[in-house]
Parts: C-alpha cells; structure tokens; sequence
C-alpha cells in the first residue's frame, strides 16, 4: 500500500510474506539481500512508487 499527499509518498507498507528472496541465485554472504514478488498479469516486478520522469525540462 503506498499513501500520497502533496505529490509525496507519506506512507508506505508492503506485506513481506509475498516476497520471495529463493528465486535468486547469488554469493553466499553477498551483501544485497535480492526480493521478488509475483504481481497481477504474471509480471515480477515490484513497483516501489518510483517513476521516472519524462517532461521535456528532463532532457535539456
């Protein structure tokens, strides 16, 4: 759940229980620990309220 006010995120909650951190392969020790989650349509991205910007005033 993401809660915005002002065009800011204010709040932000997700239920760990539906991410996965097996689906992974990585070094033993490595420091990032790598979480997926499985989201509606069959897509594997986890969307964190992050957008990239694409206004014209971005690429100048």
């Amino acid at each position: 759940m993401v809660v915005r006010a002002g065009g800011n995120t204010v709040f932000r909650w997700k239920d760990m229980r539906l991410l996965e951190t097996d689906r992974h392969d990585h070094e033993l020790g490595a420091p990032t620990d790598w979480v997926s989650s499985r989201s509606l349509g069959g897509l594997t991205n986890y969307w964190t309220a992050a957008v990239p910007r694409f206004a014209p005033e971005d690429f100048t």
